[in-house]
This record gives C-alpha cells, sequence and structure tokens, in this order.
C-alpha cells in the first residue's frame, strides 16, 4: 500500500515537472537569425542575415559570439564572424565573410548566462548565400559543437 502510493506522489511529481517546465522556457538568452526585410536592411546595408538577441524573451545588446564553420575542398575551416551593430537594441548585421565555395554551418551563442546556440545551414547560390531557415536549431552551449560537426556531416553525403 505504501509502494502504492510513493508511486503515485512520484507520478503526480513528475506531471507538476514536467507541466512546469513551458513557464520557464521563455527564460535564458538565445538568437534569431534571418533574411533582411526592408526594415531590418535599411537598419544594417549590406548585411545578408539579421540577427536579433534576446535575454529572457527582450531584446539584449548581449555581446555575440558568431562564427562560420565549413568544409571547403576537404578541409575543415572556422571562420570568426564580426556582426555590425544597428540602432535597434539586440538588432545586428551580418554581412557575408565565408567563401562561396564549400559547405558552411553557422553558429550564434549569447555570452549571457543561461544561454542557447543557434545553428543555421548556409546553402550557397552563386556569390551569394541564402540560410534555410527550416534547418535552424537551437542547442545548448554544450551540444552546440557535436551539432555543427553532424550538420556539415549530413551534408557531406
Amino acid at each position: 500500500m505504501a509502494r502504492s502510493r510513493f508511486r503515485t506522489a512520484l507520478a503526480a511529481l513528475t506531471l507538476l515537472v514536467a507541466l512546469a517546465a513551458p513557464a520557464f522556457a521563455g527564460g535564458g538568452s538565445r538568437v534569431m537569425v534571418d533574411t533582411p526585410d526592408a526594415a531590418a536592411a535599411a537598419l544594417a546595408p549590406g548585411a545578408d542575415l539579421i540577427v536579433r538577441a534576446y535575454d529572457c524573451g527582450d531584446a539584449t545588446d548581449a555581446a555575440i559570439e558568431a562564427r562560420a564553420d565549413g568544409i571547403v575542398n576537404g578541409a575543415r575551416k572556422t571562420i570568426a564572424l564580426k556582426l555590425m551593430k544597428t540602432s535597434q537594441t539586440g538588432v545586428y548585421g551580418l554581412a557575408r565573410q565565408w567563401p562561396a565555395s564549400g559547405r558552411w554551418v553557422l553558429s550564434f551563442t549569447p555570452k549571457r548566462a543561461y544561454a542557447a546556440t543557434t545553428i543555421v545551414r548556409v546553402e550557397p547560390s552563386g556569390p551569394k548565400a541564402t540560410v534555410r531557415l527550416a534547418n535552424t536549431k537551437l542547442v545548448d552551449v554544450k551540444m552546440a559543437n557535436k551539432t555543427i560537426e553532424a550538420e556539415l556531416r549530413s551534408r557531406s553525403s
């Protein structure tokens, strides 16, 4: 009888934790990446991508570590990316700084507590690069490098 009550209490506690988790999901720091619309293009002339930083759901001017990881002619490359500040808090422009050849994955990590890394595949398209937003992932910072490697390997086949 006591064992049955313990199992019921444990199940109830597990359910409570599972239901409460989404309430905290808006917390932490993250980045959203998109192609610029007309308004964003005016904020960051020359930007191929717009990067927006959030902390607990609000725009933040947090520093962002941005890099491009790729494979060019069979060789692995990593390039630190420089973001352009704009007049809006938490909005940055990114001009392409990686070669047009090869396979590339971009990653963006806010330098804040409870940060998540945003990983974006980039597809070559002539002299420009386009972002396939369907391949954007938000991952735990600790898993970012493994996810980047998996993305690059999946594209090599």
